[in-house]
């Protein structure tokens, strides 16, 4: 086996149908994109968040400065443990204005269908 040959890591399907609603991985710092990565269990949702948030805004993070990005961010919802799992509804639940205003865009504006599918 070579040794410098990379394995190949091919997206999940469910990766793939998030995607093309909300777009690939980017560092535009609007609007959507999808981020996968394995986590330990251990690791704070927060802090592997925050990471990612950090990557998608990219050099604008310094420009703008933390305090300017993170005026927003808080904590809207946690699933309850044992629950059944339904991220639409989870989301039409949402009762934070701020964060309710972003719910059509995360569920697919222009394909809702296959948004709320892809979820």
């Amino acid at each position: 086996m070579d040794k410098n040959k990379k394995p190949d890591l091919k997206k999940p399907e469910y990766i793939l149908q998030l995607e093309a609603v909300f777009g690939p991985p980017s560092q535009s710092g609007f609007g959507t994109a999808v981020f996968s990565e394995i986590v330990e269990k251990s690791e704070p949702l927060k802090k592997s968040a925050m990471k990612i948030y950090k990557y998608f805004v990219g050099e604008t993070w310094d420009r703008f400065g933390q305090k300017a990005w993170l005026s927003g961010w808080k904590q809207v919802y946690s699933r309850e443990g044992g629950t059944e799992h339904d991220i639409v509804a989870e989301l039409d639940g949402i009762e934070d204005p701020d964060a309710s205003l972003s719910v059509p865009m995360i569920l697919g504006v222009n394909d809702p269908d296959f948004g709320k599918f892809a979820l």
